[in-house]
């Protein structure tokens, strides 16, 4: 006869309560003490504490002395989706830590796609057709496939939400264009700064991307600040924000500019090694701001002035509204944070040119 590992007991007794608690009990309803469970398992005081004692670790019961002990049963969610693109991006990797971090403490599973240049969406919608979630949040994807992937899961009733992208069908959580440019400027001005070339070093295509392009015309316009200048990589979908600002910068540099806004920290990074390359001082010569805040800008030297998302924010709304019978708008709009840091400093130049 095998000899049976002394722990077997009661690990088959902490799955047989496992399998009740489950099956039939409630959250919050009073749970069999020790005595009880002796009485009727006929195991001993030790077997049955060590069960108990598991299934507390596990969270599935509560100890409260001296009223007893009592059943927490785990929220029950279906997955939500995340669809990103197969991209060696800080910012990405991002949204997909704090996208976890969120469901995880939501106790809710995350399902995670990627869209790829050169990939066949269907075979992506294939793979989704055999999952069920309560909604999919679509993130920095080329804006025809989020445009394709939106219809698509419309079409079959799964809840979309898209960042910085507005597509019909899809809730859009976009970020407030005014407020992510108007404080870097403002942050310029304050320092005399009066030839501000804002740099579109991604593709157009994306809303947010255009909206602050505008942002930044409009407010330069309206403060008379004619020596500023919007200069546009004129960037496509899956091209490196980061080379195509290395391949420009002899032209990004005409005009003279005293500070560079870049509209993401990609672009900012590539400047700083361009300018470094050339000579010039940063922020002595000429000062460098981004956007993002993506995790190594605060390492660089210098550090990089940047607008920081609100991605916990974010990920909190994208929980909460693709909840089952959520009210969920067409439209969010979110804040970002300017945290200046040492790239940006005085004009090295004076101008005669007013605010």
């Amino acid at each position: 006869m095998p000899i049976s590992p002394p722990n077997s007991l009661h690990r088959q007794i902490r799955d047989s309560l496992r399998k009740t608690i489950l099956e039939e009990y409630g959250d919050g309803e009073k749970f069999p003490s020790e005595p009880e469970l002796i009485k009727s398992l006929g195991v001993s005081q030790g077997t049955v504490r060590r069960a108990l004692g598991d299934l507390a670790a596990e969270g599935l019961l509560v100890r409260k002395v001296p009223a007893g002990t009592f059943v927490r049963k785990p929220a029950t969610h279906r997955p939500l989706g995340l669809i990103i693109p197969r991209w060696d991006s800080d910012s990405v990797s991002r949204w997909v830590e704090v996208a976890t971090l969120a469901c995880q403490a939501g106790n809710i599973p995350l399902k995670v796609h990627h869209t790829a240049q050169g990939n066949r969406l269907e075979a992506l919608l294939e793979e989704l057709s055999h999952e069920t979630v309560d909604g999919h949040l679509l993130i920095s994807n080329a804006p025809e496939d989020t445009a394709f992937l939106v219809r698509a899961l419309a079409r079959r009733g799964s809840p979309c939400f898209t960042f910085d992208q507005a597509h019909p069908g899809a809730c859009h959580f976009a970020i407030d264009a005014a407020r992510a440019t108007a404080p870097l400027v403002e942050h310029l001005l304050a320092l005399g700064h009066r030839r501000i070339t804002y740099v579109v070093n991604e593709p157009r295509h994306f809303t947010g991307v255009e909206a602050r392009r505008g942002a930044f015309a409009g407010l330069t316009q309206a403060r008379g600040l004619a020596a500023c200048r919007i200069f546009d990589c004129e960037i496509q979908p899956w091209q490196s924000s980061h080379e195509v600002v290395l391949q420009s910068m002899d032209r990004i540099l005409e005009g003279e500019p005293t500070a560079l806004l870049f509209a993401s920290d990609f672009g900012a990074w590539a400047a700083l090694r361009a300018l470094g390359e050339r000579g010039w001082r940063v922020p002595q010569d000429i000062s460098v701001a981004g956007y993002n805040d993506d995790g190594p800008s605060r390492y660089l030297s210098p550090s990089l002035t940047s607008m920081a998302l609100p991605f916990e924010s974010i990920a909190a709304r994208f929980l909460e509204l693709a909840r089952p019978g959520a009210e969920v708008p067409p439209r969010i709009t979110f804040t970002p944070e300017l945290i200046p840091r040492l790239s940006t400093g005085p004009a090295a130049r004076t101008t005669e040119i007013p605010l």
